[in-house]
């Protein structure tokens, strides 16, 4: 199942969403925001969150804490690179969530593989 797919099959509230966009958006921010990860957010999201909505508290991403740090892994590595103050910005926002170092490196290691793999498959290798 693919990653918009999954965020929106997880049932959060327009809130949470507003929550979970917002957060991303701090993670885009880490690395000036380039063009592509500003593009893939509005793409994500836009038509899903009124851009007026109030977002919940971060910790109303708990239940989803795991889609969320995908999608944010996603998120920063998606303009190729996967720089210092987007893992500090990320490993910041798992640790508010509960997750430990190791919980994050098995989360990164699993994106980043399905990422490559998925890179192969657009190669036809």
């Amino acid at each position: 199942m693919r990653l918009m797919e999954r965020i929106e099959d997880a049932g959060m509230s327009v809130e949470v969403l507003a929550a979970f966009r917002r957060a991303l958006g701090e993670v885009a921010g880490a690395s000036g925001l380039p063009d592509v990860e500003q593009a893939l957010l509005a793409g994500m999201f836009d038509r899903l969150v009124p851009p007026d909505a109030d977002p919940a508290p971060f910790d109303e991403l708990w239940p989803h804490a795991e889609l969320f740090l995908t999608t944010a892994l996603t998120i920063a590595v998606s303009d190729g690179r996967y720089g210092v103050e987007e893992a500090r910005v990320i490993g910041s926002l798992a640790s508010r969530l509960g997750y430990s170092v190791k919980d994050l490196t098995t989360i990164e290691a699993k994106v980043f593989e399905d990422l490559r793999a998925r890179g192969r498959a657009l190669r036809g290798s």
